[in-house]
């Protein structure tokens, strides 16, 4: 990336106190990124997940819920 966009990018995250997956010790993903299918995603953006307005903060608690109670793959 070139360093204007990455300073663009840089500032975003931490003007919106954005977590990395590494920072919140992320459990890895169950989608398998080895198969053409599940790389769909265009990796050129951000992507801001939230789980709705139930009160729940703890990023492990959602990722566990959303794997563990309702299977999804991350």
């Amino acid at each position: 990336m070139d360093p204007a966009r990455q300073k663009i990018a840089s500032d975003f995250i931490t003007t919106n106190r954005i977590v990395s997956r590494g920072q919140w010790k992320a459990r890895a993903t169950k989608c398998d990124g080895s198969k053409p299918e599940n790389l769909d995603w265009n990796y050129n953006t951000i992507v801001i997940h939230h789980s709705g307005r139930n009160g729940e903060t703890d990023p492990v608690k959602i990722q566990n819920k959303h794997m563990d109670t309702r299977g999804w793959d991350d």
